[in-house]
């Protein structure tokens, strides 16, 4: 039993990684452009799998965080999406609104969670009264 569970430590300590640490730091969000990057990554990518999971779990923190904070009473949202939309519909409006500003340095230098919620806002903006 213990040389079985030895060799099965060595084999995955020896054997080829399917995503390095070198890979994962792409993931490192500071930008807009870095969260754009990464919710794009090519398919052939190989570590375009992780990239999407990536992508999809920020989208939902953010929005997660935005819904919890613009419960409270003097806090307005800042996105007012209609009920059914998804994290892919969410993804999709991200990625078209940033792509448009590839060349906006500034825009695609802001925190990611800035880009994120300007593209939001910018496909479901909320009127007055949802505020």
């Amino acid at each position: 039993m213990r040389a079985t569970i030895a060799a099965t430590v060595l084999a995955l300590a020896l054997g080829p990684s399917p995503l390095s640490a070198g890979e994962l730091s792409s993931f490192e969000l500071k930008t807009t452009r870095d969260l754009l990057q990464v919710c794009t990554t090519p398919a052939d990518d190989p570590t375009r799998r992780e990239a999407v999971h990536y992508c999809m779990g920020f989208l939902e923190g953010a929005v997660g965080y935005h819904n919890a904070l613009s419960t409270h009473r003097d806090m307005k949202r800042l996105t007012c999406y209609p009920s059914g939309t998804t994290r892919e519909d969410g993804a999709r409006a991200f990625i078209r609104w940033a792509q448009a500003r590839q060349d906006d340095q500034k825009t695609m230098s802001e925190a990611p969670v800035i880009g994120l919620m300007r593209s939001l806002n910018a496909q479901w903006p909320c009127k007055e009264a949802q505020r």
